[in-house]
């Protein structure tokens, strides 16, 4: 099982490498318990950027970034003026 969890989890905690959660999940007590625990994190994650990613991709989302993008703008421009 862990052969075909480990690519998704390592893709998802970026920096980590294959080798720590393969010592992680190794011990026979817990082992096991680690890995479902790091799997839902893991597919909790991948469903948050999912649907931020569909939100950004709908109209609503790129209206709302682009007036985030306006407003911090503004903000920008009357720091630099002093206001």
């Amino acid at each position: 099982m862990m052969q075909f969890l480990l690519p998704a989890v390592c893709s998802t905690f970026k920096g980590v490498s294959p080798s720590v959660f393969a010592e992680r999940w190794g011990d026979p007590k817990i082992g096991r318990a680690r890995m479902e625990l790091d799997g839902c994190i893991a597919s909790e994650i991948n469903e948050q950027l999912n649907e931020a990613h569909n939100k950004a991709k709908s109209k609503e989302g790129i209206a709302d970034g682009a007036k985030g993008a306006v407003a911090r703008r503004e903000q920008r421009r009357a720091l630099l003026r002093g206001d």
